[in-house]
Formats: structure tokens, sequence, C-alpha cells
């Protein structure tokens, strides 16, 4: 009952963090207006990619030093990630500096405390202190929503305001986060030799991973970037909105996944689960890929209008068509939890890679025609990564 109480409030937690930019949609697009929020979706796609290389994959980094070498020493681990994530933050805001750009410094800065704030989560996670955890995600929520509400308010609704919130929510709550550990941790000593060995550790894990990084990185935010260099920005606003209302499908089926993967495991573990039993499974789930992109289909327009606005009328083609995509992720994940449960992790990353190639290859293509074609990229590399998966999968020796 632990593990399912633990394993529940991870869930609470990710979703409430990711349904942020959700719940702000109404406020956005209506204070922002449809050119405003296609200009926002583009910056918050430069945000994303800052991220994946200022991160290195350092919260996984930790996470694995607490387990292999102990909490004694992972300050090393935490502080050799801090160093990293400081040097490329400072190469991208000379940058910044350089193009005399305001945006891009605040992204710099923004990018540096979201790596500080997810390392100080991936301390909780290790330490299985689920409270604090759940809590610094709902302070973080909180605190965007508040400070944007608060700029825009105070001042002009820009896109540079949310942005300059995001930043602070990001370094008060990695502050916080950091302030808290360092009171309860034991006593830090700093060497250089120790700092030294602490950044290549970050970077020798993070390296490897960088492709894998990317994929996810690619599928949820460079269409963006293409979008933005070829066509207009009130046509990025439309598309960015339907996005982000079906991505709320997404988050769900992953909070779900999320939460059955105990169980999996366990009728794995138990024998009562076994290859060609799940591989069934993901078969008939197959026709839960068009319950959502069905509903939204039959939602009237005027839900959309008073959701988002004036002038985001096409939206509905745009939201249908990413739910139907995101659904096709149902037979992926009932596969890919078995490969997980066996450490067929080579052959996850190459399937995800591979489909992340197919993916940027129909972006590329359909953005030379008609926005209203990109999201079919989506849908194609979905499709591609699970016919991948049930090629590659197979069952256990021990199955």
């Amino acid at each position: 009952m632990r593990i399912v109480r633990e394993g529940l409030i991870y869930v609470i937690a990710e979703v409430f963090s990711k349904s942020v930019p959700f719940l702000l949609l109404p406020y956005l697009t209506r204070m922002l207006g449809i050119d405003g929020y296609g200009v926002l979706s583009y910056y918050q796609a430069i945000m994303a990619f800052a991220f994946l290389v200022l991160s290195m994959s350092q919260d996984g980094a930790i996470v694995r030093y607490y387990f292999r070498y102990g909490h004694r020493s992972i300050g090393l681990a935490v502080f050799g990630g801090a160093l990293y994530s400081f040097v490329v933050a400072l190469v991208f805001l000379f940058y910044a500096i350089y193009v005399k750009s305001e945006i891009l410094a605040l992204i710099s800065i923004s990018s540096f405390g979201q790596a500080l704030f997810s390392a100080q989560l991936a301390i909780r996670q290790s330490q299985k202190n689920v409270y604090q955890y759940l809590l610094l995600q709902v302070t973080y929520g909180c605190l965007s929503i508040a400070l944007t509400i608060i700029i825009f308010e105070l001042s002009e609704a820009s896109v540079l305001g949310r942005v300059l919130s995001i930043m602070a929510s990001n370094l008060i709550c990695a502050f916080i986060a950091g302030w808290v550990w360092a009171r309860s941790t034991t006593k830090i000593i700093f060497s250089l030799r120790h700092l030294g060995q602490g950044f290549l550790y970050v970077c020798s894990f993070g390296l490897p991973l960088i492709l894998h990084q990317f994929s996810f990185f690619a599928k949820g935010q460079l269409d963006k970037i293409f979008i933005y260099n070829k066509f207009e920005a009130s046509d990025l606003g439309v598309y960015a909105a339907a996005y982000q209302i079906a991505s709320a499908f997404s988050i769900f089926l992953l909070a779900i996944n999320k939460a059955l993967v105990p169980h999996f495991f366990g009728g794995i573990k138990s024998g009562s689960l076994y290859y060609s039993k799940i591989r069934g499974w993901a078969w008939q789930s197959i026709i839960l890929c068009f319950i959502a992109p069905l509903a939204f289909m039959f939602l009237p327009i005027e839900v959309y209008r008073l959701l988002l606005g004036d002038g985001f009328d096409d939206v509905k083609y745009f939201v249908v068509l990413f739910s139907f995509a995101f659904g096709l992720l149902i037979p992926y994940l009932v596969l890919v939890n078995y490969m997980f449960y066996f450490s067929r992790t080579y052959t996850i990353s190459v399937c995800t890679i591979l489909s992340t190639l197919v993916y940027i290859f129909f972006v590329w293509l359909f953005s030379m025609y008609d926005i209203k074609y990109i999201p079919f990229a989506l849908i194609l590399s979905n499709f591609f990564l699970v016919i991948l998966i049930f090629i590659l999968s197979k069952p256990a020796a021990s199955n």
C-alpha cells in the first residue's frame, strides 16, 4: 500500500506540474492574442532546448549516484551538475548579450534555474521524500501562475513578461529547495578535485543520453520552430493552442501509466502477466486510440471559443489530429513497460530515435506545403514507433 500511495503522490505532482501551461491557456490566449501566443510558443521551444543542453540529464545522474554510491557524497553529483549548468548558461548568456536579445538572456537564466530545481527534485525522489516532492511541484506551479498574472496586470501583457515569470519561479523554487536540502544534509566539504569529479560524472552520464533526450524535445517542440520560421505567428498560435489542449490527454495517459507500472511489474514478477498476454492487450488497446479524437471531434466549436477566445476557430481540426497521435502511445506504453522490466533500454532508445528521425523528415516535408499537414508528422512517427515496438519486442527467456 505504501508503494501505491507514494506512486499516486508522484503522479499528482507530475500532473499538476505539467498542467500549468494548460491551466494558463485561456488567460494567455486572451491577454496575448493569437499572434502573441504564437511567439510565446516559439520561445518556449527555445527554452526547452536550452534546458535540455543545460541539464545534461543530471536529475537521472543524481538518482543513479544516490543508489549506487550512497547519500553521504551526493553533493559531489549535485554541485558537479550545478557547475556544468553554470558554465553552459554563461555561454548562452554571452551569446544573448552579443546578439542584444533580452528574452534570450532571460531564457538562459531561467534554464539554469530549472536545471538546479530539477536536481533538487531528483534528490527528493532518491530519498523517497514524496511529500516534499509534491510540495515543491505545487509551489512551482502556483508561483508560475501567480507571477504571470501579477506581471501581466501590473504592466502590459507580453511574451517577455511570461518568460520573466517562468525565470523567477525556477530561481525561487531552486533556492528554497536547495536551502532546505542544505540544512537537512550532512556537512558538505568543498574541494576543486571533488567538484571536478562531479562535473565529469554528470557529463559522462548525460552525454550518451543526448540523442535520446533530443528525441523527446523534437517531438514536443521542434515543429514550433519550423512553423515560426515558415508561417505567420497567428498560425503558430492556433497550432500551439491545439497542441496544448490535446496534451492534456497525453498527460492523463502518462499519469495512468505511471500509476499502473508497479502493478504491471508485480504481475510480470509473479508470473500472472506474460508476453503473449501483454502483446494481446497491446493489440486490443488500439481501439482506445480513437476515443479521444472522436470526443474532441464532436465537441462544439463554441466550447473551444469559450476556452481560448476569438481567433482560434481552426483549433478543433488540430486538436483532433494531435489527440489521435497521442492515442497511438497507448499500445506503445503497454509493450514498452514489458521491455523496461527486462532492461531492453537499448532497443527502446533505437526505436525512439528512429521514430524521431521520421518525425523530423515529415515536419520538414509538410512545412513546405501547408501548416494543416504538419500534425500528420506526429501521427506517422508515432505509428512507426508502435510498429517498431511490435516487431522488436519479444518474450523474455524466463517467459
